[in-house]
């Protein structure tokens, strides 16, 4: 719609001016006389109520409308304080208008839309390769494609923010009967009598335990054996057989930790072979393995035994 058509609406009227979107298809049509009514009013008038009317379309989010007010009374002839507050307001009011972009699927893959409709108005070819500038809130939008030679549509309903271009509209279309994929094969399993499970690694596991206690014994019988040997050496040259009560039990007991020392890393030896024996022996298995080959099919399925 013509901005001539607009404001001459504003001054045959001073209510809220409803405006089309100029990049809608369906455009309004000409009314015969426009151009002459609004040359034959006052341009001032014209300028006021524009500035009127943009403040309260930009203030009730509909910034298409507000901004060709704006436009209108920012106009050379329009007073200039007129001038200078439409032209602050239109510069404000044009970083906010939000616009989207559209985007169709059919079953997962892109395609091309042919028809779309914003809120029951169809949008023009041109703007569904680039974006389409809408007022903020919710809208409602129409998709249509052709699948196999008939129409497909596909709704959808998007609040549009503020401020934010591009916003995507996406559109999903499916066939009428898509093509399942066959579910996957089942492998069988290793036979029952091939599945091996190694009942001897807590044995394995308790014998390097054991073991390591073993070696712990073994360094502590070598340190506690040697410490008595040593102290009885220096009491048979400094005192024996005269030495006092504590000397002499000090060696004894040092004498008889390592005794005791060495036992255990006899048992604990003993212990962690026999362990490790058995455990090493559960574990062997010969390997086998065993393919299976689905009919119809690439799957190829091993099994092994370890």
């Amino acid at each position: 719609m013509s901005v001539s058509i607009r404001l001459a609406r504003i001054v045959a009227a001073a209510t809220s001016v409803s405006l089309s979107a100029p990049h809608l298809a369906a455009a309004a049509p000409t009314q015969p006389g426009a151009s002459a009514e609004v040359a034959a009013a006052d341009p001032v008038e014209v300028c006021l109520s524009a500035h009127e009317q943009g403040q309260v379309a930009r203030q009730s989010a509909n910034l298409l409308d507000g901004r060709e007010l704006l436009r209108a009374c920012a106009a050379d002839h329009c007073p200039n304080l007129v001038r200078k507050d439409c032209l602050g307001w239109l510069a404000d009011l044009q970083g906010t208008i939000p616009s989207v972009s559209f985007f169709g699927v059919l079953d997962g893959a892109p395609v091309k839309l042919e028809t779309v409709w914003l809120d029951g108005e169809e949008v023009s070819a041109e703007t569904l390769a680039g974006q389409l500038e809408i007022d903020p809130g919710a809208h409602a939008f129409t998709a249509q494609i052709q699948i196999d030679g008939e129409a497909s549509q596909a709704e959808t309903t998007i609040v549009v923010s503020p401020s934010v271009r591009r916003q995507v509209v996406r559109f999903e279309f499916h066939n009428a009967d898509p093509v399942t994929d066959a579910p996957a094969p089942i492998l069988p399993g290793p036979p029952e009598d091939e599945v091996h499970i190694d009942t001897g690694k807590p044995l394995r596991v308790a014998g390097y335990v054991t073991l390591g206690l073993g070696v712990s014994a073994g360094i502590g019988w070598i340190v506690a054996g040697s410490l008595g040997l040593r102290d009885r050496r220096r009491a048979d040259s400094e005192c024996a057989p005269f030495c006092d009560g504590p000397r002499v039990t000090r060696v004894q007991r040092e004498l008889l930790a390592a005794d005791a020392l060495a036992g255990a890393t006899a048992v604990f030896s003993v212990v962690a072979a026999v362990l490790l024996s058995v455990g090493y022996k559960r574990r062997r298995a010969r390997p086998s393995a065993s393919a299976s080959i689905v009919p119809g099919g690439a799957t190829l399925g091993l099994h092994w035994r370890i």
